[in-house]
């Protein structure tokens, strides 16, 4: 959670979000609004909605790789776009 309790000091660079368990959308989503003092909320979306949330729907092939390795062509990504647009400013 250091990135987002200090955000500058890693600049542009894209990290992987690990950690020493597995969690799962909602509690990350909980983790997130605690760390950094904001509602977050999960989202189920699309892959189609995942790829146009990440402004990647440019390029069909985005959809179609998170299609293939979607759930019932459901998309649990909300809470990584979202972090994205909260560590960005």
């Amino acid at each position: 959670m250091k990135i987002l309790e200090n955000p500058d000091a890693f600049g542009s660079k894209v990290i992987t979000v690990t950690g020493s368990r597995e969690v799962g959308h909602i509690e990350l989503a909980g983790i997130l609004a605690s760390t950094l003092g904001k509602q977050v909320r999960f989202e189920q979306v699309t892959p189609d909605e995942f790829v146009r949330i990440l402004g990647w729907d440019g390029d069909p092939s985005f959809a179609m790789h998170f299609k293939a390795i979607s759930r019932n062509n459901y998309w649990w990504a909300s809470t990584t776009a979202r972090l994205k647009l909260l560590v960005s400013r």
